[in-house]
């Protein structure tokens, strides 16, 4: 029979062998440092794994997200750290309803390149947008496909 390790991640290592811990530390001290989880892309080992826990968010066990949690995680920031939720989705939804009004549909043209790109990136994050964005454009017949 061949033993198959089902608690490796994709490199074959144990998930539980530690690693997790090493870089939520590493996190932590970034933190205490400089006042928040927004790490620099020049720290690429720190920064790809901030940028994973986001992604992974969903299928992660509770009690890292409790530990996520406990040092203020920015679950919701983009690749910089930053805050998703500064008005900038609101805005360009926003220029959608007005094209929908103007149009008559949420197709938008690749001569408005801003909206055109914005809409191109709600379809690629659908999987992992927030319920209450994905309700407001299904409210408006945003085109998923």
């Amino acid at each position: 029979a061949i033993e198959f390790p089902w608690d490796a991640d994709y490199r074959g290592r144990q998930r539980d062998d530690g690693a997790w811990d090493v870089m939520l530390s590493k996190l932590e001290r970034h933190k205490r440092e400089h006042g928040d989880c927004r790490v620099p892309s020049k720290d690429k080992e720190l920064a790809n794994w901030v940028r994973d826990q986001r992604k992974r968010k969903a299928t992660m066990p509770a009690d890292r997200k409790e530990r996520l949690n406990a040092i203020e995680f920015p679950w919701d920031a983009d690749y910089r750290g930053r805050q998703r939720d500064d008005g900038a989705w609101d805005v360009m939804l926003s220029k959608l309803e007005r094209h929908k009004r103007e149009h008559g549909d949420c197709r938008v043209p690749s001569k408005d390149k801003e909206l055109a790109n914005w809409v191109r990136d709600q379809r690629k994050r659908k999987a992992t947008m927030p319920a209450d964005r994905k309700e407001r454009l299904n409210a408006i017949e945003f085109p998923w496909d």
